[in-house]
């Protein structure tokens, strides 16, 4: 067991890992980058999944991981898996960082987070064109 405090990246809604991967080698201790189901450039199969589908595959990542102690750094809508995981992992978490996360009221959606009219206008956005955000933006 290495007894390093390790890193947990959590990325946003429709990215991948791959907003890690500039920042991975600055980091001097173990990480490990979350890697969420269906996350293949032209998977839609994600509209299905549920808030749970996502906590689940994080919590399968950690406990496979052999490190005994780590801080979740979460981006965007991470921020809600992230909190989920800290409940979880009460014991092992030694801290959470939020980046640009959202992080709404007990018993609100990420949208609660938003500021008028984003909050109006991002359900209809999600429902048009999913969570993925143009190439462009990603960029």
């Amino acid at each position: 067991m290495n007894d390093k405090i390790g890193i947990v990246l959590i990325h946003g809604a429709g990215l991948g890992s791959f907003i890690w991967d500039d920042l991975k080698p600055l980091i001097k201790n173990p990480v490990l980058t979350i890697e969420f189901p269906n996350r293949g450039v032209d998977d839609k199969t994600n509209v299905n999944l549920t808030f749970n589908d996502y906590k689940k595959s994080a919590i399968e990542q950690i406990e496979k991981w052999d490190i005994e102690n780590f801080v979740i750094v979460t981006h965007s809508i991470g921020g809600c898996v992230g909190l989920s995981l800290t409940d979880y992992f009460s014991k092992k978490v030694a801290g959470l960082v939020g980046i640009s996360s959202a992080v709404p009221i007990n018993g609100n959606s990420y949208i609660s987070c938003l500021p008028f009219p984003q909050s109006l206008l991002m359900p209809l956005i999600l429902n048009l064109f999913g969570t993925k955000p143009p190439q462009k933006t990603i960029e």
